[in-house]
């Protein structure tokens, strides 16, 4: 592009942005305030109603520029029918390059006028209508795959993904009537009166055909006399099949005589037990740590933690200084197995409080030293956590420090005689190990972590990420020539910090959202 076709380019989009803030300040000049009254209780806008195609002709192709300044001053005026115009195209239109900074922007823009994500879905049906098909096409047919025993597992408990979930089934040529009266029995008799428009609006949708979808799940089980469930049951069981030979497995790929030991930490009395256990552990111990989230319903939100994974072990049992990587069978059969603890972050009172907090201070101490893959998207996933529990923002820790995972088999690797330094879990244990980790179907990677109690499948696969971190750290260092964490240098350590709550990334998207 020549010097003269920029500046083109750049007056043209100055001319559009001028064009657009001088529209939508007309549109604004012609508004009684109503500030004042809530945003989701405002009937429609008579002015934006009248003004209706102007407004999609102006927003339409929308992407972003000056946004900021045009969302408040929608909020100036306190219109929340100008509002959704103003929004709801950024969000449906937002291009596939740069399309989440693109949402970012309007879901920070949004919260700095006091909405959650819950309410940018009650205020853009639209919008959260395409979402709620999106999430549901991604759990039925990406995920469970028509298997409805393991779908009822996944979103028991989560109203919205069961809401979403019926009324995907019922779309298409055959309506799955038998899947969506399942989703039927899993929701509440009533709602809780807080719960969000955008939830009421999916579950109103699902109920209104509840005649519908009974008789034809009673005329579907009648034609194939039960025989469906019996099937699926059976498929589900041969999904959660053990860890495929070649790799990681904590039951064959060690001499431990089965899976080791796993606590599992629910309420503060249990919790009181881990951290006097963590107390007393030696200078040389290192602990590993992992985190499960909730899945999110709108892919550019801040996701929240549900279950915290600790596996702490004696660097100094590791086999002896200048291992060979990756290991050789042997030598990884002959490793020791680390202590395991599963921590719920999801309890609810008194009790779940004092867990978060404990899992607070155990985050920002320096005793027992972490190790962890990649701590900054976990330690915002346990912020968010602590906010969507009402436990209040004094309780998140304002840092965490922590040995960074691939910083530390950076340099042991390079020692090898090939290859870039491995990124992820699954890689750098194949590089340290010598086998990698499962994340295939069935894994139980994307489970429902809230819904107690953990099935054997979910502990296998929580407990293994935990273990690999803590084994591959600790032969690192022993690969390097680290006789303690002591000697880890300072190059190898990350510090991830809390932004002050006014500067959060996302203003609580899930905040109220009952999934």
């Amino acid at each position: 592009m020549t010097e003269e076709e920029s500046e083109e380019r750049r007056r043209r989009v100055e001319a559009d942005r001028k064009r657009r803030e001088e529209a939508v300040n007309t549109v604004a000049g012609l508004h009684e305030s109503v500030r004042g009254e809530p945003w989701l209780q405002q009937p429609a806008c008579s002015v934006c109603l009248k003004h209706e195609e102007e407004l999609k002709e102006l927003f339409g192709s929308f992407e972003g520029a000056n946004m900021d300044t045009q969302v408040l001053a929608a909020g100036e005026i306190g219109c929340a029918t100008l509002l959704r115009r103003l929004v709801e195209p950024i969000l449906q239109g937002a291009p596939k390059k740069n399309g989440s900074t693109v949402r970012k922007r309007v879901a920070a823009c949004v919260g700095k006028l006091g909405l959650s994500g819950s309410d940018l879905l009650s205020l853009c049906p639209d919008y959260a209508a395409e979402m709620e098909e999106r999430t549901a096409n991604a759990i039925v047919n990406m995920e469970v795959r028509g298997n409805y025993p393991e779908l009822v597992d996944l979103v028991s408990g989560r109203p919205y993904y069961v809401a979403a979930c019926g009324n995907l089934l019922l779309t298409g040529r055959q309506p799955q009537f038998v899947g969506a009266a399942m989703m039927l029995d899993l929701l509440p008799s009533s709602l809780p009166s807080d719960t969000p428009l955008a939830v009421r609006r999916a579950v109103d949708r699902l109920r209104r055909r509840e005649g519908e979808i009974r008789e034809g799940a009673r005329e579907m089980m009648a034609r194939l006399d039960g025989k469906t469930l019996d099937r699926m049951a059976k498929r589900k069981s041969l999904e959660r099949r053990p860890v495929p030979r070649g790799y990681l497995s904590l039951q064959r790929s060690f001499n431990w005589g089965g899976m080791p030991k796993i606590t599992w930490v629910s309420d503060s009395a249990s919790f009181e037990r881990l951290e006097d256990f963590l107390s007393s552990l030696p200078a040389s111990a290192l602990v590993g740590v992992d985190m499960e989230w909730a899945p999110r319903m709108m892919h550019f939100e801040l996701q929240a933690a549900e279950l915290l994974q600790l596996a702490v072990l004696d660097v100094r049992r590791v086999a002896s200084e200048g291992l060979s990587l990756p290991l050789s069978p042997d030598v990884l059969w002959s490793l020791s197995s680390p202590r395991i603890f599963l921590v719920d972050l999801v309890g609810v009172g008194e009790g779940g409080r004092a867990m978060r907090q404990g899992v607070s201070r155990l985050l920002a101490n320096r005793q027992p030293p972490i190790v962890a893959l990649g701590m900054a998207d976990d330690f915002d996933a346990f912020i968010e956590r602590v906010h969507l529990s009402d436990d209040g923002g004094q309780d998140a820790p304002s840092e965490c420090r922590v040995i960074s995972l691939p910083r530390l088999v950076a340099p042991a690797l390079r020692r090898q005689p090939e290859g870039e330094s491995p990124k992820g879990l699954s890689d750098i244990c194949e590089a340290v190990l010598g086998v990698p980790l499962f994340k295939g179907e069935g894994c139980g990677q994307k489970s429902n972590w809230q819904l107690p109690p953990l099935r054997e499948y979910q502990r296998e696969y929580a407990a293994t990420d935990a273990a690999a971190t803590v084994l591959c750290a600790a032969v690192a260092m022993s690969a390097l020539g680290f006789q303690s964490v002591a000697q880890v240098p300072g190059e190898m350590w990350e510090s991830v910090r809390r932004p002050p709550d006014g500067e959060r990334q996302l203003p609580g998207l899930m905040s109220g959202l009952p999934i």
